[in-house]
This record gives structure tokens, sequence and C-alpha cells, in this order.
């Protein structure tokens, strides 16, 4: 691999579409490979828990924010107790950032600033889901990105 590649779109088991990868395992393909990388796991999978890891995907997302908030930052101090001692000298632990569809940051006040790298991702556009017109997917996806930036 390349000297300047670093893969910044690295999940381990805390995010729900990577059960196969707990941190052993990650740690390993990485110096199997000589990886560079920086660990993004899904904030909104933090943020919702393990009991409703895909909660953003919905009609009812904004109303599980509400109910979930109280919660969320004990999930994101564990997370990042767990991940940063388990990747410390190895690798930077970072998020993969959501955003609903009312643009609100799907990540507890004060928690952002403790991750060395944000990733922003459009993950869901209600509008689509919807299946509304094109040009009010494209306004969805733009307000989400500009949110995101």
């Amino acid at each position: 691999m390349a000297d300047d590649f670093i893969d910044v779109h690295v999940h381990t088991d805390a995010s729900d579409c990577a059960p196969e990868m707990p941190v052993p395992v990650v740690l390993a393909l990485a110096e199997e490979r000589g990886t560079r990388f920086i660990v993004t796991d899904h904030a909104c999978q933090i943020f919702f828990g393990p009991e409703r890891p895909w909660s953003l995907y919905g009609e009812e997302a904004g109303a599980i924010v509400e109910e979930e908030a109280p919660r969320a930052p004990e999930r994101f101090e564990r997370y990042l107790e767990r991940t940063t001692r388990a990747f410390a000298g190895v690798a930077p632990v970072g998020i993969e950032l959501d955003v609903l569809p009312d643009e609100r940051i799907v990540i507890p006040d004060g928690i952002i600033e403790r991750f060395s790298f944000v990733l922003g991702t459009v993950h869901f556009l209600l509008a689509a889901h919807r299946k509304e017109a094109p040009r009010a997917i494209y306004e969805e996806f733009r307000r989400q990105a500009k949110r995101l930036m």
C-alpha cells in the first residue's frame, strides 16, 4: 500500500454493520496489511444504543432522538473510553457523524470535540423514503451535507 494511504472509514463492532470486526480483529488486520487507519464508528448507532441501531432511518427518528438523548452521553463516554484505550498508539479514534432530515446532528453536545477526526455522512433522505420528486431529494441531500460541513 502507498505510504500516504490512510483508511478513514474503519468500523468496529460498535457499528451494527460490522459485527465481525471486534477491536482485536481490526488491530490484527491492520498489522497484517500494514494499513494506517482511523476508527470512525457510526455516531447514530452509539447515540441510539444497541436496541435501536438503525433508528435514524425512519419517520420517527426525531422523536427517538428526544427519547434517547438522556442516555446518549454515557454511551459515548463508554465508547470513547473503550476505543481510545484499545487503539492508543495505533490509530486515532474518530466518528462517522450523521444528521437528521431536520438538520440536527446526532451526537450529544460537547462530545464531538473529543474525537480526533469527524467523517460526515448522509445516510438517510426522508424525501427519497417518501418517494418525493428528485428536486426535493436533491435539496434535502444538499441541506444535510451543508449541515455536516
